[in-house]
């Protein structure tokens, strides 16, 4: 692989994609949107944060092609610009947790070592 190349294009992932994953809001609403297109009121019901929160990770979601907006209606129904979107989600989510069981794991030894040494 060319290596200029390379550098290049995770320079421009960094600009492009990155920013709008920067914010765990923002992941959430990506993920909420895997399962269906959710109009904003939707998405203040399911997420618990005022409406105008939603629609700024939106905005945020949109300026950066991650999700694309349609008219049903009167009403604004956002959807996922990019479905492997929701699996690159899943992969985080399953790498971080393998990241939390090896701590427990590392904990629980701790907790036995100290443990068979008060005795």
């Amino acid at each position: 692989m060319n290596k200029d190349y390379l550098d290049e294009e995770l320079q421009l992932v960094h600009e492009e994609i990155c920013p709008a994953l920067n914010h765990p809001l923002r992941m959430k609403i990506l993920y909420l949107l895997r399962e269906q297109a959710r109009s904003v009121g939707e998405l203040t019901g399911e997420m618990g944060i005022p409406q105008s929160s939603v629609s700024r990770h939106l905005r945020v979601l949109r300026e950066r092609g991650l999700v694309i907006a349609n008219r049903q209606g009167t009403t604004v129904c956002y959807d996922l610009a990019e479905p492997e979107l929701a699996i690159i989600i899943d992969i985080l989510r399953r790498i971080l947790g393998r990241k939390l069981e090896s701590r427990r794991n590392q904990a629980q030894t701790i907790l036995e070592n100290m443990a068979e040494e008060a005795k």
